[in-house]
């Protein structure tokens, strides 16, 4: 997808959150949930006020990546890469909050707390797969830099290293990621399935860095 419009969809999502509470606030119950527990239910109900709290960290969030990618774009050699990864990190967590806003909304107006038939610790478990792969696609495309991508000493100190942990990277993550996901969404409970998507995301990591190890090693005697 062409990086401006990844940049125009992430400055749509940034403004959903404040655009609903914008158009149901007049209808918006003056007591709204406010704290979640990891098993989904509310803790805390707290003045519709704090409603504006999420959209103005989407916001936040949105601007932050955006001056951001202004800085990763002034490296001439891999700039236009690294801030399409940027761009995508931003829509993951931008989609989180909108997850998040639509969820506070719904239980607010229906005053049904337990629609958490609707489990916080899988959706965690799963966005974290989901990202341990998109991470991992992008991965082979990332140029040596010091800001983005496996970012080892070896990797750092040689190109043909980096080259060879990325494209690794961009084979064993997507794997991992799509692997946990299978097993969060159909096989084990929901706190399992968190504790398989924390170990196979720190696996795959830990597999890749010791791989650049190996390549530089490698390398270093041949």
């Amino acid at each position: 997808m062409n990086k401006k419009i990844i940049r125009v969809v992430n400055l749509i999502l940034a403004f959903i959150p404040i655009s609903l509470i914008i158009f149901t606030w007049h209808a918006l119950p003056d007591s709204i949930p406010a704290h979640f527990n990891f098993s989904g239910h509310v803790t805390r109900y707290g003045s519709k006020y704090e409603s504006f709290i999420l959209p103005a960290v989407a916001l936040i969030i949105f601007f932050s990546f955006s001056q951001f990618e202004k800085h990763v774009l002034k490296d001439k050699q891999n700039g236009k890469r690294d801030s399409v990864i940027l761009s995508w990190t931003c829509t993951g967590i931008l989609l989180f909050c909108i997850m998040v806003t639509v969820r506070i909304l719904f239980i607010a107006f229906t005053e049904v707390e337990a629609t958490a038939n609707f489990d916080n610790i899988k959706m965690l478990a799963l966005m974290l797969c989901l990202i341990l792969v998109m991470i991992g696609l992008m991965l082979p495309k990332c140029k040596q830099n010091v800001l983005i991508g496996i970012r080892t000493k070896w990797t750092l100190n040689s190109e043909l290293v980096w080259t060879k942990t990325h494209k690794f990277g961009g084979v064993v993550l997507p794997i991992f990621g799509l692997m946990s996901a299978i097993l969060c969404m159909f096989v084990v409970n929901a706190r399992t399935g968190f504790l398989v998507a924390i170990t196979s995301t720190s696996i795959s990591v830990l597999a890749v860095v010791f791989y650049s190890y190996l390549i530089y090693k490698q390398n270093k005697i041949s």
